[in-house]
């Protein structure tokens, strides 16, 4: 990781409530959650918080489903494995 990327990473810990490094955590903070069902990061419940930071900080291949629309969220280590965008509903049926 580049000296670059790394103060790039941590200014942006600053503003937001997704916390972590690595291309996943970085696109999770960058998408426009306000436009979801979801809306902004900062108004999501705590253990929808905890969880994707949780994920996110992990090494080990992780993924989440939330609420009724199975909202998806995952880490590197899952990213080559999935074929669904972040944030891409799912059927629940």
């Amino acid at each position: 990781m580049s000296s670059n990327r790394k103060s790039s990473s941590a200014s942006s810990n600053r503003s937001s409530p997704i916390i972590g490094s690595g291309d996943m955590a970085d696109l999770t903070r960058a998408f426009h959650w306000k436009g979801t069902v979801l809306g902004a990061a900062e108004t999501w419940p705590d253990t929808l918080l905890t969880t994707v930071n949780l994920l996110l900080a992990s090494r080990h291949p992780m993924f989440l489903w939330w609420g009724r629309d199975l909202i998806q969220f995952y880490n590197d280590g899952y990213r080559p494995r999935q074929s669904v965008a972040l944030s891409e509903r799912t059927s629940a049926e």
